[in-house]
């Protein structure tokens, strides 16, 4: 299945729960649409690359706006998501692969493709936080000490964020920097614009 009809139902998901109007998502934080319009909310996260490498869409407002017409037609075509759904399970059928949850709960694993895939192993993410923290200078102490946030914090989280694919929650629980959301937040924004820096 093309790639870009997966970004569609992922960026459609509020849409369809008519929880948003594709307007609305643009300028919503709980849509990645909103980072995708507005490059200044993007801070890490790098959704432009991405719709123009899966979609075709430059990165630019007449990319954005052409992305977003795109998503309307889609909308107008398949306004429940059901084809979606179901030409996905067709496809896993065809190629023999177990249901992933879309159609039926049930989750199988299914085989990765090769490369190199350290980054997820919960190990790494514990090694790389305490390399980002000795080079900061700092050790665990010193996150007990200092709650909340603190600028050799806030570049350790980026630092976890770029290299690691550890949630807001696990990262401030283990940096002592409070809500998880606040910690996002901070971090979404563009870097180094921060004034916590």
């Amino acid at each position: 299945m093309d790639s870009s009809r997966v970004l569609d139902y992922i960026h459609l998901n509020h849409v369809r729960k008519s929880l948003l109007t594709i307007d609305e998502c643009t300028t919503s934080s709980l849509s990645s649409l909103s980072r995708l319009v507005n490059p200044d909310r993007r801070g890490l996260v790098a959704i432009g690359g991405a719709i123009e490498r899966f979609a075709g869409y430059p990165d630019s407002s007449n990319g954005w706006s052409r992305y977003l017409a795109h998503l309307r037609a889609v909308l107008l075509e398949d306004a429940s998501g059901s084809k979606f759904e179901a030409e996905w399970v067709a496809l896993e059928n065809a190629i023999g692969q177990p249901k992933v949850g879309l159609v039926q709960k049930e989750v199988s694993l299914l085989a990765a493709p090769e490369g190199d895939y350290s980054h997820l192993d919960p190990d790494h993410a514990e090694a790389t936080f305490k390399n980002l923290l000795a080079k900061e200078g700092k050790n665990e102490a010193d996150l007990a000490m200092v709650h909340g946030l603190a600028p050799w914090k806030l570049r350790i989280g980026g630092g976890m964020i770029l290299d690691t694919t550890v949630t807001f929650a696990w990262l401030a629980q283990r940096l002592k920097s409070g809500s998880s959301t606040h910690l996002s937040a901070v971090l979404s924004e563009p870097w180094g614009q921060t004034t916590l820096r």
